[in-house]
């Protein structure tokens, strides 16, 4: 009978690094249907969330992690970028809206990716992108999705 008020959830591998440069092996749970658009809930639904805490399992302990204080997590980049993104992406592609980025993070650490993004003509220099509002951004390195805690963000440049 519990089973009606469950929500049905998929459990996906991800590392979460934290400021004083720990890593962490978790297994994060996403929704199987999305709040804000079609299909399943991705990682960067679940990091931008408006709720301060992120459930996660690491090994076999529940352990809630404060999204303020995360500063990386990394998933498979096919969890963020689903084969229906590819249109949004190539689009993103004709308007420029493509880069290879670094970005130094408080501590020293230095995540590298490709940043895709559409923003209103006008708006889209990488400055624009990066004073929007979510919490996090997704990059994108060959086969994982780094997601980055702007708030811990020192400096951002471009290849």
């Amino acid at each position: 009978m519990t089973d009606v008020y469950r929500i049905p959830r998929v459990e996906i591998a991800a590392q979460i690094a934290l400021g004083d440069n720990q890593v962490r092996v978790v297994r994060l749970f996403l929704g199987t249907h999305a709040g804000f658009h079609p299909g399943p809930e991705r990682p960067s639904d679940l990091l931008n969330s408006p709720n301060p805490f992120m459930p996660a399992l690491e090994r076999k302990q529940v352990l809630f992690f404060n999204l303020d204080a995360v500063h990386v997590v990394t998933v498979a980049a096919e969890l963020e970028f689903a084969a229906i993104d590819i249109m949004w992406l190539d689009a993103a592609l004709q308007q420029q809206t493509h880069r290879r980025v670094q970005v130094g993070m408080q501590g020293g650490a230095v995540v590298r990716g490709e940043l895709t993004y559409l923003m209103p003509e006008g708006n889209r220099r990488v400055q624009d992108f990066l004073n929007a509002t979510e919490r996090f951004f997704a990059l994108r390195d060959g086969d994982v999705a780094r997601f980055v805690n702007r708030q811990h963000v020192v400096w951002v440049t471009t290849d």
